[in-house]
């Protein structure tokens, strides 16, 4: 319980407040004698934060602010809370943002950039203020709110019994010793006999908190006279000073070593579900798909705003979408044709639970339109819906889930471009959307708005499609294939179109199936590869670029435990020694071997932990080790390697907060 300051340390922290905001007037940094200005709430929500480490950050050539030259002592720290969003500055009249550097941090900013920090959780304000001198209508009544809830700030009490925040006030450097400390989880620590600070009594109600700050180095305090050490307890805290503090507790946080047990990569963005259903994003956020209530890049990971307990996620062009435990869909980002069932086609920054939906046991999408599988085998779609993809018997987009109807009890969805599969319990495959060469399976009509049986196909196993193929691996470990064929994929050693399943012939013992645009690849029980269709830049695998429209061997590789692929024509293997083995397109580096050249053969991955899975859909890659740690590489222009840069790496880099 905090104790209340004796009347001796009010007047001298009302004085030394005092002293520095007419200090600051002097030297033309703050109106002398002014009280200091609030950094807003009206810049848009409060941001979610997940910063990195001093080591993992690279600050900007040009800075956020205009108030803060990158010659600042603090530049990096100021920029790193700019990155993140832990603090957004204001607006100057110019159209610039200001940071305010040398202005005392008031106690209600405080209380917002350390429930920023704390990852904004949704706890909900209470309908009564815990504080006097808080009222409801208050900017950062929840943050503020939020801080009493978690035991951090427990105010002053009058002696009424009513408590005060004091929300005006400057921190005190005392004060931030005792909240860092706490949002730090209080962690066990026994105070030294001999005080770190000169000005810092052992006898001081803050020693304890304020000697564990000396001790972790989130202060080092000033150089006094005589080599000795001094704190400054009662003087304001400016706010780069703040930027720095925050800069140096962030690693101390409870939650920063959580692992992650999920990444799905989106074309410039990426997402990590962590270990209690949390979920993290970073890279490109033009339409709000990182969740966090903004729509600015960020090259960290930000919390996805008021999720948890989600059990598995999904994305879409500019849109994600997580399934908790609890059978609800929540989706954030662009909404063109109503992609995120929430009855509108407006974007949201930040999660929305899809209306009318329980029970969901998986999600599937395929670029506009976006489907749910129940548990009780019913499918429900939303979406765009031009082509019929949807299977509800129009062909009128739907901003709100409507069930596809004609269906046997299904098992999972399987959706590319703008036709679906459904993969029934039986084994059984159906289909509807566009029909383009012979697809879904029939070849009548142009499209199908309502499912249809895929004929000559039972006891299948998986599906897999890419653009104009479809591939069904059944439970005897063969593959049949149809749709349209540039590069003669369905292999029945012909180069033509397949309006009916054919056998891909060779290939047995087939346990899992990825495509790409022109390519298949079939992981068999033996673990070798094999693969087949185009070959350009050697994503085969077979020392060649020459296409081929019968599988062939992926050269070199043994012990495979999984495959994946992306849409830049390159392909990874897991192999059962945690090793990862990439070939293909190699543009960006995202074969991650330390070059840019491509390989037309398999090349290990270089300085990787045990990986226990591996995720890529555009230029850049991103593993899952077994430690439950993320690393990526490749293209990183706007900051989806979560490295705290924006510039591509041919090697793999840990993904700032991700790594313990």
């Amino acid at each position: 319980m905090r104790r209340s300051p004796s009347p001796a340390i009010i007047i001298r922290s009302v004085i030394g407040a005092l002293m520095t905001l007419i200090l600051l007037g002097a030297l033309g940094l703050a109106p002398a004698g002014a009280v200091p200005v609030r950094e807003p709430a009206t810049l848009g929500p409060p941001r979610v934060a997940s910063l990195p480490a001093s080591s993992e950050f690279t600050a900007p050539s040009t800075s956020p602010f205009a108030d803060v030259g990158t010659g600042h002592d603090f530049y990096e720290e100021i920029s790193w809370l700019s990155e993140a969003g832990v603090s957004t500055g204001w607006s100057g009249p110019d159209g610039t943002r200001l940071f305010r550097p040398y202005q005392p941090v008031l106690r209600d900013q405080m209380a917002a950039f350390l429930y920023r920090m704390a990852g904004s959780p949704a706890a909900g304000a209470p309908a009564t203020s815990p504080f006097a001198d808080v009222p409801a209508s208050h900017g950062f009544y929840e943050e503020i709110s939020w801080l009493a809830q978690a035991g951090i700030s427990n105010g002053w009490t009058r002696p009424d019994g009513t408590k005060m925040f004091r929300p005006h006030q400057p921190v005190l450097r005392d004060q931030m010793a005792a909240f860092l400390y706490r949002m730090a989880g209080s962690p066990p620590f026994e105070a030294p006999a001999t005080s770190p600070f000169a000005d810092v009594p052992t006898s001081h109600d803050f020693y304890h908190q304020i000697s564990w700050l000396a001790a972790t180095g989130v202060s080092n305090g000033w150089s006094g006279p005589e080599g000795a050490k001094l704190f400054r307890p009662h003087r304001p805290v400016l706010r780069d000073q703040m930027a720095a503090f925050l800069h140096r507790i962030d690693p101390l946080l409870p939650g920063r070593d959580v692992p992650t047990t999920g990444v799905v990569s989106s074309y410039d963005s990426a997402y990590a579900l962590r270990d209690g259903g949390t979920v993290w994003a970073w890279g490109q956020n033009h339409r709000g798909q990182l969740g966090n209530g903004t729509t600015t890049d960020t090259s960290v990971p930000v919390q996805v705003a008021g999720l948890s307990g989600v059990r598995s996620l999904e994305r879409n062009t500019a849109a994600a979408y997580a399934l908790r435990a609890d059978g609800t869909v929540w989706a954030w980002g662009w909404n063109h044709a109503g992609m995120l069932g929430s009855g509108t086609t407006t974007d949201t920054s930040v999660p929305v639970q899809v209306p009318g939906l329980s029970d969901v046991g998986s999600i599937e999408t395929n670029g506009s339109g976006v489907f749910a599988v129940r548990s009780d085998g019913t499918v429900w779609a939303w979406g765009g819906n031009r082509f019929g993809q949807l299977g509800i018997g129009t062909i009128t987009d739907s901003p709100v889930p409507v069930q596809v109807t004609g269906l046997p009890q299904v098992r999972s969805i399987t959706a590319e471009g703008v036709s679906t599969y459904a993969l029934t319990t039986e084994g059984t495959v159906w289909a509807w959307g566009l029909d383009t060469a012979g697809r879904p399976g029939e070849g009548t009509t142009p499209h199908s708005t309502v499912p249809v049986e895929v004929s000559g196909l039972s006891d299948v196993e998986s599906l897999a499609a890419h653009q104009s193929s479809v591939y069904a691996l059944a439970s005897d470990g063969t593959v049949w294939t149809w749709g349209s064929d540039p590069t003669g994929q369905p292999d029945d050693d012909t180069t033509t179109e397949a309006s009916a399943p054919v056998r891909v012939a060779g290939l047995t013992g087939v346990r899992s199936l990825q495509v790409q645009y022109g390519s298949a690849y079939a992981l068999k029980s033996d673990g070798t590869v094999w693969a087949w269709g185009s070959n350009h830049v050697g994503q085969l695998g077979n020392g060649t670029t020459t296409d081929s429209p019968v599988p062939v061997q992926v050269t070199g590789l043994a012990g495979v435990r999984s495959i994946e692929t992306n849409n830049a024509s390159s392909a990874y293997a897991v192999t059962t020694d945690g090793a990862v083995w990439a070939w293909g397109n190699n543009r960006y580096g995202e074969l991650g071997n330390a070059t840019t050249t491509d390989s037309t053969l398999p090349v290990r991955v270089t300085g990787l932990p045990d990986v226990e899975s591996i995720d890529s859909i555009n230029h850049s890659a991103y593993a899952l080790t077994t430690a439950g740690t993320v690393w990526a590489w490749g293209w990183n222009q706007v900051g989806q390697l979560g490295n705290g840069t924006r510039t591509d790496s041919s090697v793999p880099v840990p993904v700032s907060r991700l790594n313990g």
